[in-house]
């Protein structure tokens, strides 16, 4: 028997949608500087099981890749506290912040891109 759930998306999709919510905005209240000014939650993929997150950053300015994901790991115990009372859920996945490399991808492809162009119009 397969039951169909009334929602358009898995739990997993609408959990890791919430956790990216709750935790920009966790940051943007609380935190303290180069946190709630220089980090933005990209995205979040949370397993299937619901038993841990990755969660994708990008920093702004002042501070490293590597600098921003030691100060959030040492704030993660604070942050997954508050969203186990925030949530209704039985157990908050365990969060992994993760430097979004995404960006710097997509870059990497439109400067090729752009490079090819020019040399295809010289």
């Amino acid at each position: 028997m397969v039951l169909h759930s009334r929602h358009p998306y898995p739990r997993h999709v609408r959990v890791a949608a919430q956790l990216q919510r709750e935790i920009a905005q966790w940051l943007m209240l609380h935190a303290e500087p180069p946190l709630n000014t220089d980090v933005t939650i990209t995205r979040v993929e949370v397993a299937k099981d619901l038993s841990h997150a990755d969660v994708f950053f990008l920093g702004h300015e002042h501070e490293s890749a590597d600098e921003l994901e030691l100060l959030l790991d040492q704030i993660r115990p604070e942050i997954q506290r508050v969203l186990g009372a925030e949530l209704r859920m039985k157990r908050v996945p365990r969060l992994q912040f993760r430097w979004d490399r995404q960006y710097e991808h997509a870059a990497q492809v439109e400067r090729i891109l752009f490079e090819l162009n020019q040399t295809d119009n010289s």
